[in-house]
């Protein structure tokens, strides 16, 4: 059985990393694998909007600048969930 689960950006980082989430989320997971694999989809949220803001206080970014900054925030969050889960995880983030 595979499971898919979307974790919002806004989630892992609301307004700077939320360990104790983490930590809770990867206690609560880890005895379902035995029955389940989880695919886990992890968003920008408010680490994609940190940077797109940044860049608009110093120069006007383009929309594809904008987009691509959403992009890496968005995989700098989908690491942080394969180091959490590295015993367990694909050693690869699919981009």
């Amino acid at each position: 059985k595979i499971i898919v689960i979307a974790i919002g950006g806004s989630i892992i980082f609301p307004d700077v990393i939320d360990w104790k989430f983490l930590l809770s989320f990867r206690k609560f997971l880890l005895p379902r694998l035995r029955n389940s694999r989880f695919i886990l989809v992890a968003g920008g949220g408010y680490l994609a909007r940190v940077y797109q803001e940044a860049a608009g206080k110093v120069v006007s970014p383009t929309d594809d600048d904008k987009d691509w900054l959403g992009i890496y925030a968005t995989r700098s969050n989908a690491h942080l969930l394969r180091t959490i889960f590295r015993d367990v995880a694909d050693p690869v983030v699919v981009d």
